[in-house]
Order: C-alpha cells, then structure tokens, then sequence
C-alpha cells in the first residue's frame, strides 16, 4: 500500500493513494484505527508519516511546515477513517445505511433550523464517506499546494 503510493510521480495522486489505502484498510477493519491513534510511538505509524512527509516535501512544503503539514494531514487520515468505519458499522448493508442517514438527516433538520443544518442533512441522504474523506485530502492538498506555490514552504 505505502510503497506503491511513495512510487507514483505526482506526489499529490500518491497521498491520495495512501490515503485511500489506510482508508480501505480501517473500513475492512475497524479496530487498526484505534490501535494506531492510541499507539503513535510505533512503526506503522512512523512508515505512514514518512510517505505522508516525503510526497509533501516532492510538493514544496519545507522547512517546520513539513511535521506540521505532516501531522496535520495523518491526523485527518486516521480520525477521519476510523470515524468513517464505526459509523459503516451502524448499517450493515445498503438498505439499513439509507435509513440510517434518513434518521440522521431528519435528526439534524427536526434539532436546528438553521439554513446550513438543513441543507447539510438534505445533503446527509446522498452521504458516500469514501467521497467525503477523498474530498478532505483534496482540500488539504490544495491549501498545502498553495502555500508551498506561493514561496513560503509554509503549509
């Protein structure tokens, strides 16, 4: 998983790669990210921010920006898919995930009226997590690239 994502040539397709890797790997089995969020001094997790840190210095990012950008983005990455996989664990099969958001969505519209929770749960009935979580890394991606573009190796 990291060491085809470390060999691609765009660093940016290369994080989503690993990303989506981890991903997958949490979904299938939802106890890993646990263990790596309670465990951090250990080498899966090392191996995982290494190929999150070489492909961001491939993108510009230097200097302390790197373990920021670094830790930020694994951060995301391991909350984000083990968040994903207990919630997939709610509904077993697509018919029970349908009502599950249906529930949700209508929870949220029946709690706050505001205009931003209502079209958030209209949104929630069409929810993918995979979409939802690639399009996180998509939005990291873009403000690390921009920063690093702009001169400054921040992230």
């Amino acid at each position: 998983m990291m060491e085809k994502a470390a060999g691609d040539e765009d660093p940016a397709r290369a994080i989503r790669a690993l990303a989506l890797g981890i991903f997958e790997a949490i979904d299938a089995h939802p106890w890993v990210g646990t263990q790596l969020s309670r465990e951090p001094f250990q080498p899966a997790v090392l191996r995982i921010w290494k190929s999150v840190g070489v492909q961001l210095h491939r993108l510009g990012v230097t200097g302390t920006a790197l373990p920021d950008a670094g830790a930020a983005l694994v951060n995301y990455v391991l909350g984000a898919a083990a968040q994903y996989a207990m919630g997939a664990r709610r509904a077993q099969d697509d018919a029970a995930r349908k009502e599950y958001l249906e529930r949700l969505a209508a929870e949220w519209a029946r709690h706050d009226d505001h205009p931003l929770v209502r079209e958030s749960a209209s949104l929630l009935r069409e929810h993918d997590d995979r979409e939802q979580f690639l399009a996180g890394v998509d939005i990291f991606l873009a403000g690390v690239s921009s920063r690093a573009a702009g001169g400054s190796g921040a992230a």
